[in-house]
């Protein structure tokens, strides 16, 4: 905001007015309050009628159960319709809170640069600044676009009874400034340090366990958004830097969950899960009932509490499958006791190599799903690595037929890039940046990309926000993933 005359002016675009009312003048504020209350109507208005379409729907399957088959596809579509329309009525609601609201800057121009510095090591200390920060604030028009192309980015394969993503960009990993200060702040803004610690302590053993002897990059914890959708929020905010807001994620588990088809693969992959459940031999209406027990956790919204059904291991094995890449899942005691803990591996593909061997974290803790990185340049060796145990043991592969249980060290060993070093260990360490000479998923190059451009864009200019705000000219931040085939992917040069 520019100063003319010792007073700021207006925050709008090409404004030039003195700003009165929080950064904006009389009419700016009314234009602006007026196009955020025009989105909360519109998303109200689309919530309201798809709860009544969805009322008048279940009265009527209520009165005729025979029905069912022919509107369950409506069923779920409305569902998603009515998380989706919560999720837009809700980020209108924070962006209007935020209008009404605004936070204070974290720095102004002028300051030299050690009282900067000086003033950001404080407000750190007093814990002043915001707990968190997500890329999508710097950019909220780009989040938004990247979240409506992700929808474009979903494939059905009949062949494998999936309805999965064509494509993904590199995973996030915090990276290294060569300004404390800027570090300080983006690792509080990013990292949720306190799970991250608590889980990494000796007596808890979950991340970063015996690192100091395997040389593995460290993990750490982000934050992640809790709303009972949070293991698609983790794999999303990963991927692609936002969370699973619009639920692209959520529909695609939900759409394989309950395949439209009764081809040989649909058949194969309820058969892999119910022995996965422990359904032995099921009745047809055991089985019936144990399949719309899970299907109605992915689709419940739990009425208008914006709050999702929670997901299961059941969800964790069907998103590694919809995302085509291994998820390798830490836990807490409470989640090892629940069979949650393990390697999940993408085998409704049938071949590694219609899938990416670059496994994504996710740590489940408290009840609740966060996405895991590790930081650049904390690896003991040259590339980043994770040791596939904790405290309690080994992570076991999930999700396994009885056949496959046989040869599940060759199953990792597949699906996975284990280094050398494994058989040391006595436990796989996994390249977390698989140097396969072809990966049909991963996209390196952002320029090869629509959507991985976007990404690169909405992440670089977060890091270049978090840079002006700390007013930090030397802060510049290094490639965000490790580079690959002498790439340097999504790197943030300095400008």
């Amino acid at each position: 905001m520019a100063a003319t005359g010792g007073r700021a002016t207006c925050k709008a675009p090409e404004c030039g007015f003195f700003g009165s009312q929080n950064g904006y003048c009389s009419q700016c504020f009314k234009s602006r309050n007026s196009i955020i209350r025009n989105k909360m109507s519109a998303a109200r208005a689309a919530q309201e009628r798809t709860q009544l379409e969805l009322i008048t729907l279940q009265s009527q399957l209520e009165a005729n159960p025979g029905m069912m088959a022919a509107v369950e596809d409506r069923l779920l579509v409305l569902t998603m319709d009515l998380t989706r329309a919560e999720a837009d009525l809700a980020e209108a609601e924070a962006e209007m809170d935020e209008f009404l609201n605004p936070a204070e800057p974290l720095g102004g121009g002028g300051a030299d640069d050690d009282g900067m510095s000086e003033a950001l090591r404080r407000s750190m200390e007093e814990e002043t600044l915001p707990a968190v920060r997500r890329f999508s604030a710097s950019e909220p028009e780009l989040a938004s676009a990247l979240r409506t192309m992700l929808a474009g980015l979903v494939i059905d394969d009949e062949e494998h009874g999936l309805r999965a993503m064509a494509e993904t960009p590199p995973v996030f990993v915090v990276p290294a400034f060569g300004d404390a200060t800027m570090q300080a702040l983006v690792n509080k803004l990013l990292i949720d340090e306190y799970v991250t610690a608590r889980t990494e302590a000796d007596d808890a053993g979950v991340l970063n366990w015996r690192r100091s002897e395997t040389g593995a990059s460290r993990a750490v914890v982000l934050h992640t958004l809790g709303d009972g959708n949070c293991l698609c929020h983790s794999a999303s905010l990963l991927l692609w830097r936002v969370h699973d807001r619009t639920t692209v994620l959520r529909s695609c588990i939900a759409s394989t969950l309950m395949p439209s088809s009764s081809s040989d693969a649909a058949a194969a992959t309820r058969k892999r899960i119910d022995v996965a459940l422990g359904i032995q031999e099921p009745s047809e209406t055991a089985l019936a009932s144990q399949w719309d027990e899970q299907l109605g956790l992915v689709m419940t919204d739990h009425g208008a509490s914006l709050r999702a059904g929670y997901l299961t291991e059941l969800h964790a094995f069907v998103l590694a499958n919809v995302l085509r890449r291994p998820i390798v899942l830490f836990g807490d005691h409470d989640a090892l006791l629940a069979g949650m803990v393990g390697v999940y591996l993408p085998l409704l593909w049938g071949d590694p190599g219609l899938t990416s061997r670059a496994p994504l974290v996710v740590l489940f803790n408290g009840a609740h799903f966060s996405a895991v990185t590790t930081v650049q340049g904390t690896s003991g060796g040259e590339r980043r690595a994770l040791l596939l145990q904790t405290k309690a043991g080994t992570l076991p592969p999930r999700f396994l037929t009885p056949d496959e249980h046989i040869i599940a060290d060759d199953l990792l060993a597949a699906w996975l890039e284990l280094l050398p070093e494994s058989e040391a260990y006595g436990a796989p360490l996994v390249a977390l940046d698989p140097l396969s000479a072809h990966d049909p998923v991963h996209v390196f190059d952002p320029e090869a990309s629509s959507a991985s451009s976007l990404v690169a864009t909405l992440q670089r200019q977060f890091f270049v926000t978090m840079r002006n705000e700390t007013s930090a000219a030397s802060a510049t931040p290094v490639a965000a993933a490790t580079p690959r085939d002498g790439q340097r992917a999504f790197a943030f040069p300095d400008s």
